[in-house]
């Protein structure tokens, strides 16, 4: 199966795994997760694979984590964050700045 088949199930798969989360994580990680599957509709193929894998990759963690009671997350680790661009690196602290907000009362 190709990776573009793969996007729809694993989409869906995604936002059942979410509503495992604690409700403040679920809301900022399922939006996050519509915006960039939107993002990657029309993206090439070179790079729909890995985009494909890595949520592949995210879910089985989110999966494991949800079933064996674990505190939900992992740390990056310094070669990943070495990969990623300067776009990605600002959607990585934009998205930790959002986390660590306060919880609205």
């Amino acid at each position: 199966m190709s990776a573009a088949c793969d996007m729809l199930p694993l989409y869906r798969r995604l936002l059942r795994l979410h509503k495992t989360l604690p409700q403040d994580l679920a809301t900022l990680g399922t939006q996050f997760i519509r915006e960039e599957f939107k993002r990657h509709k029309t993206v090439e193929k070179a790079y729909l694979a890995p985009f494909v894998n890595e949520w592949k990759a995210y879910a089985d963690t989110l999966e494991q984590q949800s079933r064996d009671g674990v505190k939900f997350g992992q740390p990056l680790l310094p070669k990943v964050i070495g990969l990623l661009s300067d776009e990605q690196v600002e959607q990585l602290c934009a998205l930790k700045d959002e986390a660590e907000k306060p919880p609205l009362s």
